[in-house]
């Protein structure tokens, strides 16, 4: 994505606050994973926004994949709400190596290896069990080594894929591992973003999956947003399993906006039927964007004005209802 672009959509999305940020080193983040009793070595950066005094609101960010990734594999979400002047931060989640995928498998009940593979990636997702952990150890180095620019009451999180669907498990979501149904909420975040997440009957989760949740949540889809089978519907019915308050959908109604689009990713330009012009491109980059800072700054930050604009569908009226958001 161009730079020039991106500022002016912050300067949009949040009111002219936008920031000049620094992109911190790598850092690994150690600890020992609670269904194992193995150590797990995860990588995370933080892009630090510059020029914003005392303590931040923060956003974690959760990518998707079922073989795991770096990182850098969410680094444009990272970089829109940094420039928002959110303290904003990505996770590698990494394949578990051999002997901790073989306590996984044995811990959902499976044998290993012969019916949960042989720990290559992808062939199992085992990251559904590494991601709420990896979140936690995250938020916990994030408050003891960013404790003088963190606000602990002001943090979100979010994801794309499989990461939305491990956002949703940090809110409270329940899911099913063969003959277990386990949730692994944390309480310490406000709000949590999830663009193309699982729905019910997909990969664990399952109707009811979703009633525990009662922080404020946005589910971003649309009419393009299929992979593996699943349906841009199927991603509509987490949001329709959601109670309320202050729990939004947004939907773009635009068929040539693939999965990949909804994590900002090198597949933002690819589209179903072929290339999609720059200009489009940067067109949905430019709603999500707009809307995921929007509801950071509603629940972050406090601003009525933004959670007005969500709950009477500011996007659907400047958009002409190609992009919606309903609210409960």
């Amino acid at each position: 994505m161009r730079w020039p672009l991106l500022a002016l959509i912050l300067a949009q999305a949040a009111a002219g606050a936008v920031c000049e940020t620094r992109v911190h080193p790598v850092t690994k983040v150690e600890y020992r994973h609670p269904l194992t009793g193995f150590e797990r070595t995860i990588e995370v950066i933080v892009e630090e926004p510059l020029g914003a005094d005392g303590k931040l609101p923060a956003v974690v960010w959760m990518h998707g994949g079922a073989g795991g990734g770096t990182p850098e594999s969410l680094e444009e979400w990272r970089g829109v709400t940094a420039r928002g002047c959110y303290l904003s931060v990505t996770i590698g989640h990494a394949w578990p190596g051999p002997a901790q995928a073989e306590k996984l498998c044995e811990w959902m009940g499976r044998t290993f290896p012969d019916d949960c593979g042989e720990a290559k990636q992808g062939q199992v997702k085992l990251l559904n069990l590494a991601r709420p952990f990896d979140l936690r150890a995250t938020l916990d180095y994030l408050l003891r080594e960013w404790a003088e620019r963190i606000d602990p009451e002001r943090i979100a999180v979010g994801g794309h894929s499989a990461g939305a669907g491990a956002a949703l498990m940090a809110a409270g979501a329940a899911r099913r591992y063969e003959e277990r149904v386990e949730t692994f909420a944390d309480p310490r975040p406000r709000a949590f973003l999830a663009f193309s997440p699982q729905g019910p009957g997909s990969d664990g989760m399952f109707a009811g999956s979703f009633d525990g949740i009662d922080r404020p949540v946005l589910i971003g889809t649309g009419a393009g947003d299929t992979t593996g089978g699943e349906q841009a519907e199927d991603r509509v019915a987490v949001f329709d399993e959601l109670t309320g308050p202050d729990q939004y959908l947004l939907y773009v109604d635009d068929e040539s906006a693939p999965h990949g689009r909804f994590g900002l990713g090198l597949a933002k330009c690819a589209s179903i039927g072929g290339p999609v012009a720059d200009e489009d491109c940067d067109r949905v980059i430019g709603w999500l964007s707009t809307a995921a800072l929007r509801f950071l700054d509603a629940y972050l930050r406090g601003s009525g004005e933004a959670r007005t604009w969500l709950q009477e569908d500011g996007i659907g009226r400047e958009t002409g209802g190609v992009v919606r958001v309903n609210a409960k």
